[in-house]
């Protein structure tokens, strides 16, 4: 199993969601793992995953000796790429543009295979959107 998957349910296992894993090469390995809660992320949040990852010995055994661990949240303004994406952010507002059209606002509604159900609250109706069409997709509020 891939150390992301055993992260991911380590994680939900508490209550959160994996937003993204990213390992960084550097001087030292940097690991970066932003959470998610319907309720939001505080600080105190981040410092329980953190103790949980690295007080796990199966974890602490993937990630060896010498590395830097990164817990946070998404933050308002994170850009929205992937099926998982849309899916962890559900019910959501979000800033979106479609390519070759001007940006909207709405609600993430729901997802159906590569398509993302949006309700655009600038044109007041719902939307079928498929992934490739949307040029980008960014939180307006991550807030509970």
């Amino acid at each position: 199993m891939e150390l992301s998957n055993i992260i991911e349910l380590k994680i939900e296992n508490i209550g959160y969601k994996l937003v993204d894993f990213k390992i960084k090469d550097g001087r030292t390995l940097k690991y970066e793992v932003v959470i998610y809660s319907d309720n939001g992320i505080t600080h105190r949040d981040c410092q329980i995953v953190t103790n949980l990852l690295m007080e796990d010995q199966e974890i602490d055994k993937l990630l060896g000796e010498d590395y830097i661990l990164e817990v946070s949240s998404p933050g308002i303004g994170r850009r929205l790429k992937t099926i998982k994406d849309f899916i962890i952010f559900n019910g959501k507002d979000i800033e979106y543009c479609l390519l070759n059209e001007k940006p909207s606002f709405g609600i993430i509604k729901g997802v159906e295979n590569d398509s993302i159900i949006i309700y655009d609250t600038k044109n007041n109706l719902e939307k079928i959107i498929n992934l490739k069409d949307i040029q980008y997709a960014k939180l307006k509020d991550i807030g509970g």
